[in-house]
């Protein structure tokens, strides 16, 4: 190595190594890929090439590089160390050299869950089985509908209810008339009321019909139903004007229980 080709030779070398260095160090590469010694003689070879300022200057960047690689690969190892590391592959090979009784109790002895299964027990199922033993036959406990009542199931409508005179419609129509007036008074100051504030009454049979009934308001668009999802809450609003067309009806159904316990919940809520 002399002249000026082993001086270009020289510096280029010295380039790679910091290139290199660098991406160690910003984690594109593995440190223990880099071979220190090598690099080394490689920096020692040349030394004697450097003549400026910038040469010596380029020479101690490159080993400052080597520096911090050299103290990565020591962070590395005390990492590994500290942490009780083990080479996944000879952990592999330890499992597969395992008895599976080993291998059973082992698991066994690490395993935490953080869920529990509940099962039946020999005496609960002790219990089910002598309850279904002492049933009667289905053909004793299942007795047959009398001789000419079998029949398939159907539904009705009010209009047949009043066709078999088992409801009167101009009853219905004062209830739903007299409903909507007491809507509408009820909303003056606020224009909405809460539903469950507007059905329930003192008693749970009244309550019940009261909440029949305003699913008819709402059908028919005499009142308006607005249910707030996120605050689980339900507003009942009136309209000014009635409307009775088909076209015009409630097209969405929202079931709302009316349970006995949520009646009784709600009028101790009121009294407190």
């Amino acid at each position: 190595m002399s002249g000026k080709s082993g001086y270009t030779e020289g510096r280029e070398r010295l380039l790679g190594i910091i290139d290199l260095c660098k991406a160690v160090e910003s984690g594109r590469h593995d440190p223990f890929a880099v071979e220190i010694d090598d690099l080394l003689q490689v920096i020692k070879r040349y030394f004697q090439a450097w003549e400026s300022m910038g040469d010596r200057c380029l020479d101690a960047q490159a080993i400052n590089h080597l520096a911090t690689i050299v103290e990565l690969q020591g962070s590395w190892v005390k990492d590994r160390s500290t942490s009780l590391y083990a080479d996944p592959f000879l952990i592999g090979q330890k499992i597969l050299r395992l008895q599976r009784s080993d291998l059973a109790n082992a698991f066994l002895k690490s395993w935490h869950p953080v869920l529990e299964h509940e099962q039946i027990s020999p005496e609960s199922l002790k219990v089910a089985i002598d309850y279904w033993r002492s049933l009667l036959p289905l053909a004793d406990r299942w007795g047959g509908l009398p001789e000419g009542l079998e029949s398939e199931p159907g539904t009705t409508s009010f209009s047949d209810l009043i066709k078999e005179e088992l409801v009167s419609e101009v009853a219905f129509d004062e209830a739903i008339e007299s409903l909507w007036s007491e809507l509408k008074e009820k909303c003056k100051a606020e224009g909405k009321i809460e539903y469950w504030d507007f059905i329930r009454t003192n008693s749970f049979f009244e309550t019940v019909r009261r909440a029949y009934l305003v699913s008819f308001l709402v059908t028919y668009r005499y009142a308006n139903l607005d249910v707030d999802s996120i605050e689980k809450e339900m507003f009942l609003s009136p309209n000014v004007e009635q409307s009775l067309s088909v076209e015009e009806r409630q097209t969405v159904s929202v079931p709302i229980p009316i349970t006995y316990e949520k009646w009784v919940e709600g009028n101790k809520v009121e009294k407190s």
